[in-house]
């Protein structure tokens, strides 16, 4: 029988970290969209890759009206809440894979994942991306890494 769920996108986390400090970010911009493209084929319900689409909307709409507004306008307040709204939706995003991982992989292919609520908001993507790397060495392997 032929799996029909690919791997996830197996990346050392340091490496992920790594990219993202030489790029200055956009490494990370980009690996956030690789892993909710992802996770949309073990949860198609999954709203990861709209709400990072929403982050960066916000983000880049914020910097501009900061920008044109100078500092210490109210343009800059408003920026600034557009870019405290877009950390907020990047958030839920993360969590958003979180759930969507946890349920996969807890009853689809159940193989007793459990991750952490509070290492998800501190480490976010990197943390997540520990754990999509530990599941795609034991789909090759089938040992599941402690």
């Amino acid at each position: 029988m032929k799996e029909t769920i690919p791997p996830p996108p197996r990346l050392h986390w340091a490496l992920l970290l790594l990219f993202t400090v030489l790029t200055l970010g956009v490494f990370y911009l980009v690996w956030m969209f690789v892993q909710a493209a992802w996770v949309r084929k073990i949860d198609p319900a999954s709203n990861a890759m709209t709400l990072f689409i929403v982050d960066m909307v916000l983000f880049v709409a914020g910097e501009a009206v900061a920008a044109a507004g100078g500092e210490g306008s109210n343009g800059e307040t408003a920026g600034t809440l557009l870019v405290l709204a877009g950390i907020v939706v990047f958030v839920v995003g993360t969590y958003s894979i979180r759930r969507s991982m946890i349920n996969h992989y807890n009853s689809a292919e159940p193989i007793g994942l459990r991750l952490s609520a509070a290492l998800t908001f501190f480490l976010g993507l990197l943390y997540l991306q520990h754990h999509m790397t530990r599941i795609a060495r034991y789909k090759r392997t089938g040992v599941l890494p402690g």
